[in-house]
């Protein structure tokens, strides 16, 4: 069975400006020069860390993005110290155990994975993170009940404990999950509460599973997405 290590996903994006200048009539005076302003996507500062590498159990997601993983923003590779790193070789043929003729070098080998102290004993990670050609980080999945978000809301938690943390959260209902949206400052953390809004006739979630709080995740740049029943996670190899 192929790991998280093993598939990657990137995403693209392109930021487009224009600059207006204005002239004047000959005849007119020259007026004193202006400067025109374009509005800049946030700048955001990661809230200064005392000791790295950063302990699991000090990580916490939100809208914005996941401690020094900041949404929109650059991210270190760093294997020793930092969040995440990357490997050149994570979607190669040798690794993935494909056929697709992917080598060290090729566009599609190379992925970011979580660093080894956030991966378990079977070397899944807990969570997986999108970055764009030139190191901006777009998504972040979780996929452990170990990271909470910042207000303390886990996977595998009720509902009621989301609506408590979030009470002015957009709801979004769906056949199978009811999407949670919480907007930040340039990004939004979306979490999905399994539900059985009757798609099927019989069950679809495990018991114990519905109403409970399945997915979390915090992206950049894009609208809101549901997980469930797509395979549309972060952090894994495009095939």
């Amino acid at each position: 069975m192929l790991t998280l290590r093993r598939r990657a996903a990137v995403l693209s994006a392109s930021l487009i400006a224009a600059v207006a200048l204005a002239g004047c009539a000959a005849e007119e005076p020259a007026p004193e020069p202006t400067e025109t302003v374009i509005d800049a996507a946030p700048v955001a500062t990661p809230t200064p860390t005392e000791t790295r590498p950063i302990a699991l159990e000090d990580l916490a997601i939100g809208p914005d993005g996941m401690n020094d993983l900041v949404l929109g923003q650059p991210v270190d590779d760093d294997a020793e110290l930092g969040l995440i790193h990357l490997d050149a070789a994570a979607c190669t043929d040798a690794e993935t155990g494909f056929d697709a003729g992917i080598e060290v070098g090729d566009p599609l080998a190379a992925l970011w994975i979580a660093n080894d102290m956030y991966r378990d004993a079977s070397d899944a990670a807990y969570f997986g993170v999108n970055v764009q050609p030139g190191g901006v980080v777009t998504r972040i999945d979780l996929f452990t009940y170990l990271i909470p978000t910042t207000k303390g809301v886990r996977i595998g938690d009720p509902d009621t404990v989301v609506f408590a943390a979030y009470p002015d959260a957009t709801v979004i209902t769906g056949d199978l999950t009811d999407l949670v949206v919480v907007e930040g400052d340039y990004g939004k953390l979306q979490l999905e509460i399994a539900r059985e809004n009757g798609l099927f006739d019989t069950p679809y979630w495990s018991p114990g599973e519905t109403d409970t709080v399945r997915y979390i995740n915090a992206s950049y740049g894009s609208d809101t997405f549901t997980v469930v029943a797509s395979g549309n996670i972060a952090g894994v190899c495009p095939f």
